[in-house]
């Protein structure tokens, strides 16, 4: 079982660089990447890796798709605090085996550990088809 401390990054580091998102890569089950914002202390723990620069058009999301990342869910042992967290790369070990996700708490220097219940792959949905106006031959 993988252990993931988020607090770490927190803690050692200024209160203002606490919560900046960046743009990071998500790769695919199928080996593609897609450029992501995430928050850069979640991002580089849980699997996603650091870009900069222009993005490739082959790596651009198509305008019709709708996409989610994968994910897992944890809980506190009592089972009132629930969060979900998405996973970056298809092998990573929290994603697999589950485990341990240390979170920051408010005004705490110590975290709060959460453990994976569950996890859900990625989801490529496309948006409903629209009336083009056009007779189908069916009169429904």
């Amino acid at each position: 079982m993988a252990t993931v401390n988020l607090n770490a990054p927190f803690v050692s580091q200024p209160a203002n660089d606490n919560n900046s998102r960046k743009t990071m890569i998500y790769t695919t089950d199928t080996g593609k990447w897609l450029p992501v914002e995430i928050n850069e202390n979640y991002g580089e723990a849980l699997g996603f890796a650091d870009y900069a620069g222009p993005i490739p058009e082959e790596h651009q999301a198509p305008n019709y798709l709708r996409f989610k990342m994968r994910r897992i869910y944890a809980s506190d042992a009592s089972g009132r605090v629930k969060q979900s967290f998405p996973i970056g790369i298809p092998d990573h070990p929290l994603y697999l085996e589950g485990g341990t996700v240390i979170v920051p708490r408010k005004g705490k220097t110590e975290g709060l550990a959460l453990f994976v219940t569950g996890s859900v792959g990625e989801r490529k949905t496309f948006p409903n088809a629209g009336d083009t106006g056009q007779r189908s031959g069916d009169d429904t």
